[in-house]
Formats: C-alpha cells, structure tokens, sequence
C-alpha cells in the first residue's frame, strides 16, 4: 500500500499558498494537488517524472508544511527543533541549488542526517534557502520509495537566474522525501549541494569584504503622542536605537557562520590575527556592539591563547577574564563624515537631489492617490506632526518593532492603516534609493540618488580589491597593510546594504519577501583568482537570522551571463559608472548643490566664447589687411 502523507500548509500573510489534499505517492506518481500558483506541465510513466514549465512571479516568505493533525503550538515547537537539528547546514553551510552535481549525494548526505538528529515526527520542514529564477528541465528523474535512496539516470538543469523561495521538506512517517516546493514547480529529488572553500576548480579566494547590518534594535523614535517613548526601551543600555539582547545573539551567530566559512575551511588563521581582518563601523552604538558580538563569534570559540591573545588571569574570581572574549579593535569615524557607510551622511547634493526627484511623475503620482492622503492625514492628525515620503519610515518602524515586542500600538493605528503605511513607505524607501524614477527636466535623479548613496562604498570595494591584485603580482603599488589583509568588515544599517544591492539592480532578486535588509543581513564580496591570474567576484547574501548563505552572483545585473564567479572588470564598470571622481570624492560632490551647472561655470562658458569670438574677428581683420 502506498504511503499516505497528510500536508496541509500554513504561511504568514503574503506567501504563496499552496493547498493540499492527501498525498499519494506510487513510484513517483502525484495525485490529488490543487494549487493557486500555475503548476507545470507534469507527466508520469514507467517511475519517473518528467517537469518542464518556467515561473515569471515570485514567492514571498518562507514556506512551512506541517501534519494536519499538529496544532500551532507544536508546529512552533517543531520549527524551532529543526533548526537546531540543521544547524551544521544553517551556520555557515553554503546550499547550492543551481547545479546537478553530486544529486544523490546530496540526498543521501540529507537523509542521513535527518535519521542521525532524530527530528520530531511526522514533518521536519528543513532547508528555506532563496533560490531558483527562470527555466527548470528536469528529466528522467527515477527513484525509489524506501526513503533511503534515490537513483539519478539523467538530470539537466538551466538557471540563468535564482530568486524563489526552496523548501525541502522531509515526511519521516512515510520515510520517503515527500517533495520541493519550487515557487510552483513541484518535483520529487534533491538539488543541495555545498560547494567546496575556499578553492573551487582552479579558483582560491584571495580577499572578503562583509557589509552586515546591525542586529534587533529599538526604535530610534516614534509618532510623538505614541504612549511608548524612549524611556520605555530599557536593553542595550536604555534609549532609541539601541542594540537589544536578541540583537547580540544574532551577531554572534552571523559571526560562528562566518568563522565556519572562512576560518576552519582554512582561509583566516584559527586565532585572531591583527594583520589579516579589519572591523569597520559607522559611528552608531548599535552597529559597533554588533561589530562587537560578531567577533565574540567568530573569534571566541576557545581558538585564543592565554597570555598571548587574552590575558590569563588567577587568583579571585572577580579578576577572572570573560570565558570566549577575544578584544578585537573595531574602527570608525565621524559618522555625520562617513561616505561609505552612512547613506544619510551630511551631504546638501543628496537633498536639492531628493527635492528634485519629488517632482517626478511616479512621486507625483503616488502622492495623488487618496490612499496616500488618507495615511498622511491620520498621522498628521494623531502624531501631531507633518510625515511626508521621506520621513513615513520614523512612524512605520517604531510600530513594528512594538508589534514585534507584543507591545500594543495606539488604538488609532489599525492593522488596516498599518499595512497601507508600510507598503507606502516601501515605495517611498525606493524613490529615496533612486529606483524606478524618471529623469526630471533631463537631469538623471535615479542614477545621483545611488551614485550619492552607494557610490563611494562601490569605489572602496574595488579599490580594495585593486589593491589585493597589486600584491597579488607584486606590484611596487602594493601596501603592506593590504598584502596581508584578507578580510574586511563593514558593521552598518539596512540603508547601507540596501543601497549596495540596489547599485547592483538586485535588490528585488535578493530581497524576495520586500522591504528593506532584515536585522543581521549582510551582503559577502569575495575576491578570487584563477590559475591564468583572472580575477573574479562571487556575491554572497546573508538574509537574516536563522538564514543560511546564498550565492547571487547571476542576480546582479552586470553579471546576469555567470553562474557564480563574475570578471572582476564587471564589477569595476559598475563601481566606475557611481564614481564621485569627477568631483574629486564624495566630499566635494556633496558640497556641490548646483545640479544643472552653477553660475560662475555659465559665465565661464560666457566669457570663453566671447572672447572667441572676438578672437575670430581680430583674425579676419587682420587676413583683410
């Protein structure tokens, strides 16, 4: 008889759902499926399974399969064993889902670790990893229903690009892989794999560069007749913006992640080593203590040496050093003054710009609508205080934050009236980045925006990286400081790495479930080397908390034509496209608010063609005489 597994789906508000009657599975063959998203065109025969169909929307949020028979509490029980049951996957394990290669090891490897943890029956629902855009073939696929095997006759897949949501889900009462969930594309078989660090083919990594933002925090304000005000944020020291406990934990964990990535594949020296990583932070308390936790992780797992890296202590306890604290400097500068890291520097072009931008035809439009009145009049009327576009953010995120501590918003703020403010100020958070606005009066507001905001972090990355390749080749360029760095660290904010992937145009690839970078999210910059001295990119993105690492290399649209490693000269097009050198730097281009060509430069060009002119005619006068 064959198995019966009971799913039945239950997701969080904007994830495709996707509802299901019992399941049968008989060598392969899937019945009984109804769905809202298109399925593909699907055909059974002789045990094997043949899919083709290409997917042209996404997946929004994580998608989670439970029994039918649990109930919330124990899903919630289950969710959260699994992830720990997983953990040699989600920390620091990196899920390829865009080759064949190793298939049915990958299973195999999968299976067996799901018997060795003994996850709770019946469901374990495993891997959320974004993944997978674009065109899925999947042929000949056969396997067997003892749950401990599957046989790969032939299998070809195409993924020019990767964004949906994967989530493979094991059915343990049945012991069979029960199936993936694909964006729509359902198919039996497993497509994980991790790839090898630091050398892949004939590739070494050479330099990393980490832009992560800050972990949970508190508001950094809110609506001034909100009845939680700052006093009521006591962690992190008390106050506005301050890094909460759980904001800690998730640098700490980012930090064991990247240890796993980077320190035992043999990259970075097992202790702490002055001359190879350098911590930078913008100048804000809650990025320089996750800049700080994040070292607590990486370097504070038993890897010091007493009297060498920390101080090695007896005697009173009281004088005993912290158990796993290895001191790590961690730099920054004037954050009013920080061009790289703060997109809301001090910088007058970034406001005529953004005064500019307003008067286009999408802000103009989308202030138009009445349901963008109807927002800005409720909280002017109930903050007593004016928002506009640019400042909606200050209302939205201290609101959610509260929801996110079960403290209850004001009466007035209502779930319906919540949910506008948040989609409107997502589509302002766009504008504000430069993304989708047309030039206005000729003057390009879309590519100032980001040239202002992510123009500078780009120069510094490639800058780096040229100066990784002069060492490399034993330049007399090369720095001393530079020939032994490999790994750079940028601690910052959701506006920082946000406009890092919008320079990109990946932003929406990456971000599949919308809005800005969540807490603990961080975009990877790796630098490799072939063995004809060819140098390449890989980006790799960090989605948040409880998140695994994901390449996204072919979501970048200069590198749309690689799968993984992208010619560094892409890169550097890019970065040179966002230049502030014509200026001299960002400091001088903030300095200049004349966007369409001051006065002394008109009466330049005046006073040149004038005397030009008279030139001219001195010279025919003389060719007459």
């Amino acid at each position: 008889m064959a198995p019966r597994i009971g799913l039945t789906m239950i997701a969080p508000t904007n994830t495709a759902i996707l509802m299901t009657s019992p399941i049968h599975t008989t060598k392969g063959m899937l019945t009984n499926i109804t769905t809202s998203i298109p399925m593909p065109t699907v055909k059974f025969g002789g045990g094997s399974i043949m899919l083709r169909g290409s997917m042209n929307r996404s997946v929004s949020g994580p998608l989670v399969f439970i029994d039918e028979n649990l109930d919330a509490q124990r899903l919630t029980t289950i969710h959260s064993m699994c992830f720990e049951h997983w953990s040699a996957f989600r920390d620091g394990g990196e899920l390829m889902v865009n080759s064949p290669r190793k298939l049915d090891q990958a299973f195999c490897e999968l299976w067996d670790a799901t018997l060795r943890r003994k996850a709770p029956a019946p469901v374990i629902p495993i891997i959320n990893e974004t993944a997978l855009m674009s065109v899925l073939q999947l042929a000949g696929k056969k396997w067997k229903d003892d749950g401990r095997k599957i046989n790969k006759r032939k299998s070809k897949f195409h993924f020019p690009n990767a964004s949906l949501y994967l989530s493979v889900i094991f059915e343990t009462n049945s012991n069979m892989l029960a199936y993936i969930l694909l964006g729509g594309l359902y198919f039996f078989g497993v497509t994980v794999a991790q790839e090898p660090i630091p050398k892949d083919r004939d590739l070494e990594l050479q330099f990393v560069q980490v832009i992560w933002r800050h972990g949970d925090r508190s508001p950094t304000r809110t609506c001034p007749t909100d009845p939680t005000q700052e006093e009521q944020w006591t962690f992190g020291g008390g106050g506005w913006g301050q890094l909460s406990p759980l904001g800690m934990q998730m640098h700490v964990q980012l930090g064991r992640k990247l240890r796993r990535r980077y320190v035992e594949t043999g990259f970075l020296n097992e202790r702490y080593r002055a001359n190879e990583v350098y911590f930078r932070s913008t100048d804000v308390n809650r990025t320089l203590l996750s800049a700080v936790c994040n070292t607590i992780g990486m370097y504070g797992q038993g890897s010091a040496t007493l009297g060498e890296d920390v101080p090695k202590l007896k005697g009173n306890e009281d004088y005993n050093w912290p158990a796993g604290f290895v001191p790590i400097p961690i730099h920054t500068i004037n954050d009013d003054y920080d061009y790289w890291g703060n997109p809301h520097m001090i910088c007058p072009r970034q406001l005529k710009v953004w005064a500019l931008a307003q008067q286009s035809k999408e802000i103009q439009a989308l202030l138009a609508l009445n349901t963008t009145k109807h927002v800005f009049d409720i909280l002017k009327q109930q903050c007593n205080k004016t928002y506009d576009l640019g400042s909606l953010w200050e209302v939205v995120d201290a609101f959610f934050i509260e929801r996110a501590y079960n403290i209850s918003n004001p009466g007035w703020m209502t779930d319906d009236l919540y949910n506008l403010a948040f989609k409107l100020n997502q589509q302002a958070q766009d504008f504000v980045n430069g993304i989708n606005l047309s030039p206005v009066n000729g003057f390009d507001v879309s590519k100032e925006m980001q040239r202002i905001r992510s123009g500078s972090m780009l120069g510094l990355l490639t800058d780096q990286i040229k100066q990784k390749r002069d060492c490399l080749e034993s330049s007399p360029l090369c720095s001393e400081w530079m020939s032994k760095l490999k790994y750079f660290v940028y601690s910052a904010h959701d506006t920082t790495v946000y406009a890092y992937l919008t320079a990109l145009n990946s932003e929406k690839l990456v971000i599949t479930d919308g809005g800005y970078p969540h807490y603990s999210a961080a975009v990877i910059t790796e630098h490799w080397r072939d063995s004809k001295k060819n140098d390449f990119v890989k980006f790799v993105y960090h989605n948040g908390f409880g998140d695994n690492f994901t390449v996204f290399t072919p979501m970048v649209e200069a590198c749309r034509d690689f799968e993984i490693y992208c010619p560094f000269e892409k890169f550097e097009a890019v970065a040179a496209n966002l230049s502030s050198s014509q200026w001299g730097g960002a400091e001088a281009m903030c300095a200049d608010t004349d966007l369409f060509g001051n006065s002394e430069k008109k009466f330049a060009f005046y006073n040149n063609g004038l005397i030009s002119s008279i030139l001219v005619l001195i010279w025919a006068f003389l060719q007459r005489n």
